[in-house]
């Protein structure tokens, strides 16, 4: 019996402690001078509503990472290794997994902007990673630069373009 009184009283004393939270919520917000609702309504209905989806709920800008692509194709220019070239397959918003034509697997991660793209990579196994720079034409899906690698027996540097 005592516990149920205890816990009834615990109760009592927090949702007194919640409605006192909440009240000097709302006190404190009247008194920043600011105004509660919108300031420029028309009569005659010209404010846009925001689209709506099949669930009634408003549609939200989507992500800039959304634009990325699925997959993008990059070529590998090394005047001392040769050639190289992988298919780069997203794996989150901005992320990347790409398998080299020679085995190699790569983790990525992408930037594309509208005259830049930026790549950082990292292999899963040789402990080498490289930073890639390049120029993107506007509104092409195309994009070259350089790219410098550092891995345990020493650093080089490339060129590459990649095209999605």
């Amino acid at each position: 019996m005592r516990r149920r009184a205890f816990i009834g009283f615990a109760l009592l004393a927090l949702s007194h402690f919640a409605f006192v939270n909440v009240t000097a919520a709302l006190a404190q917000a009247g008194s920043t001078g600011g105004t509660i609702g919108k300031t420029d309504k028309s009569l005659s209905g010209n404010e846009e509503t925001p689209a709506r989806r099949p669930n009634g709920r408003s549609a939200k800008a989507a992500p800039a990472s959304s634009s990325l692509p699925s997959t993008i194709h990059i070529n590998e220019h090394n005047a001392t290794h040769g050639e190289f070239s992988a298919t780069l397959k997203r794996t989150g918003s901005n992320t990347y997994e790409a398998v080299w034509k020679h085995g190699l697997i790569s983790r990525m991660t992408v930037t594309i902007g509208q005259e830049s793209m930026t790549i950082e990579r990292h292999d899963l196994t040789g402990g080498c990673h490289a930073h890639y720079t390049g120029t993107r034409v506007p509104g092409t899906s195309k994009a070259s630069g350089e790219d410098t690698g550092s891995c345990p027996l020493g650093s080089t540097t490339s060129t590459w373009d990649a095209s999605w």
